[in-house]
């Protein structure tokens, strides 16, 4: 199984050469307890140390983060073509690299709270700017 360690572990406690071993080496679980795991990594015979696991993921707990980023990227971008797509039917002019928040801007009070009605907008978003 892979692991990752969390950056800000590794900078705390080692140098940038260890670093580099550890990035580019292979992980190993050489022991461990109850709260920690010992690494050994792999092809270095000296490099052991031992890494809370709280500072480690799994690569199915990475996966899964990536899996979740994805799918909040994807909602994302799908929320931003729905307000896009109904400022146009309201006249609102939008051009091809306007950001969201000049959209809203553009929209007036009376869309924003047509958006809102119909959540294609949050709260936090139309209280921004009315």
């Amino acid at each position: 199984m892979k692991y990752s360690i969390k950056s800000w572990f590794l900078a705390k406690n080692f140098n940038q050469e260890e670093i580099d071993r550890i990035l580019n080496g292979e992980l190993v679980v050489w022991s461990q307890t109850e709260k920690a795991y010992q690494f050994k990594v792999k092809g270095n015979a000296k490099m052991i140390f031992w890494c809370p696991k709280s500072c480690v993921e799994s690569e199915l707990e990475i996966l899964v983060k990536e899996e979740e980023h994805k799918e909040l990227i994807e909602k994302s971008f799908d929320s931003f073509a729905a307000l896009k797509d109904f400022a146009k039917k309201n006249g609102v002019k939008v051009t091809p690299h306007m950001k969201k928040s000049s959209i809203l801007a553009n929209m007036g009070k009376d869309i924003c709270e047509c958006a809102l009605a119909k959540n294609i907008i949050s709260v936090k978003e139309y209280s921004m700017f009315y």
